[in-house]
């Protein structure tokens, strides 16, 4: 793999490493306790880029961080908030480390700009406008992260999105990746 982040990014989270052109996104995790390839990140290209690969990496890290992983949330209950909180660390991940404003959890999917819009103003606040040598603004990451989900919820295409989330998966690996 020629990508130096990436292998730093996998050395500090054990996870197999497997190529499979079949796939149809960059990379896919299969996380503890599925059937097959568990606690595996299948890419699509060895030479995958860190910001393709970032929400599987993260995906490792909740299935660590989590007691009884996130394989049992792979179904309807408890997949969006999975998701949601994956998608908003590479969304501030993006804004702070390549200072790409690309938003990826609510602008996919939404034909809502309200939403977008509040979604974009949510990212900025929390990063203190992409400045990375300011903390993460976690006390606004507390008081948005219910309403922004819900736009995530109401605005998802995407299968398994738009459900309800689940009490004991409310972004505690976020809060605890983004305070290290």
């Amino acid at each position: 793999m020629k990508n130096e982040k990436i292998t730093k990014a996998l050395e500090e989270i054990p996870v197999n490493i497997r190529i499979d052109p079949t796939i149809k996104s960059p990379a896919e995790y299969s996380p503890k306790g599925a059937p097959k390839n568990p606690n595996t990140i299948a890419l699509r290209d060895p030479d995958i880029s860190i910001s393709a690969v970032r929400e599987d990496v993260f995906h490792a890290y909740q299935d660590r961080f989590y007691a009884e992983g996130i394989y049992p949330y792979r179904e309807d209950l408890g997949k969006s908030s999975v998701e949601f909180e994956a998608k908003v660390f590479c969304d501030i991940a993006n804004c702070l480390k390549d200072k790409d404003p690309y938003i990826s959890s609510i602008t996919v999917n939404s034909n809502d700009v309200n939403a977008t819009e509040k979604y974009i103003s949510w990212m900025f606040g929390l990063t203190h406008g992409l400045d990375n040598s300011k903390p993460i603004d976690i006390i606004l990451l507390y008081d948005k992260y219910n309403e922004m989900i819900g736009y995530f919820h109401e605005n998802s295409s995407t299968s398994g999105y738009n459900t309800s989330t689940t009490p004991n998966v409310i972004f505690q690996a976020l809060v605890e990746a983004l305070t290290k």
